[in-house]
């Protein structure tokens, strides 16, 4: 995996200025492909069960995904199918009842 530092030693110096320059503007094209590049990663997540491992056809009604995680620290895990998905929440460790505050 590259550090920033090795990312930012591969830029030219016209690509560090304007880099430079969007981080000043409060860096939104940084921000922009950021984005991008999560999604993009999320989306290549689901082409894979998260408990067989097997392909996951991305047009079958037969599917799961389950997000979870804190608000912060979200993840995604999907399945090819009810027993993968089924498998995998009785292998999560007992997790302790959340409490959800009712709205005034």
């Amino acid at each position: 995996m590259k550090k920033v530092e090795e990312v930012l030693g591969e830029l030219s110096f016209n690509e560090l200025i304007r880099l430079k320059k969007d981080l000043d503007n409060g860096a939104i094209e940084v921000r922009k492909v950021l984005q991008q590049r999560i999604r993009y990663r999320e989306f290549l997540h689901e082409h894979h069960c998260h408990t067989c491992v097997a392909e996951i056809d991305p047009y079958s009604k037969h599917t799961f995904t389950m997000v979870f995680g804190s608000q912060d620290f979200r993840k995604k895990a999907s399945f090819c199918a009810l027993d993968c998905l089924q498998y995998f929440l009785r292998q999560l460790p007992a997790q302790p009842k959340i409490s959800i505050p009712k709205e005034e």
